[in-house]
């Protein structure tokens, strides 16, 4: 209830949904291209934040994950604060690993891809890949961004 609660609490950030449309594409990467310059402008290196995976495949906890020099030092789950093993945490992203993700989506066009934006930061707060076969669609929040 709290995630649709949160989802609810985005749509006074700065939404844009893509669907890979050939006319929408070039709209698209100039969304993008705006929020990562404003991410970037910002020059945040250190910062912590919540995250919460949405996907069929494997239910769990939100991660609280910190990030100094643009690196992940480190990854506990929320609210147990269980560290986060070494071997899963190669697979955590720093946010400026979101906007890849979202520059080979945009790219690819191999699924249909929402991004919420954040209006301050412009880091991506929501992202949601729908692929053509329902068990690879994940979503993304991240949430409680905490700037150090």
């Amino acid at each position: 209830m709290e995630y649709i609660k949160s989802l609810t609490q985005l749509f006074s950030i700065s939404c844009f949904v893509t669907k890979y449309s050939g006319s929408r594409m070039s709209e698209e990467q100039q969304e993008f291209d705006r929020q990562k310059k404003l991410w970037n402008s910002k020059k945040i290196e250190n910062y912590s934040y919540i995250l919460d995976i949405s996907c069929y495949s494997f239910p769990e906890e939100k991660k609280k994950i910190v990030v100094a020099n643009n690196r992940i030092v480190d990854a506990t789950f929320v609210p147990s604060h269980t560290e986060i093993e070494s071997g899963r945490k190669k697979y955590l992203k720093t946010i400026d690993d979101y906007f890849d993700i979202i520059q080979k989506e945009i790219e690819d066009r191999s699924s249909k891809l929402t991004v919420v934006y954040n209006k301050e930061y412009g880091y991506p707060a929501y992202i949601y890949k729908t692929a053509e076969v329902a068990e690879e669609d994940v979503g993304y929040y991240l949430d409680k961004i905490c700037v150090a």
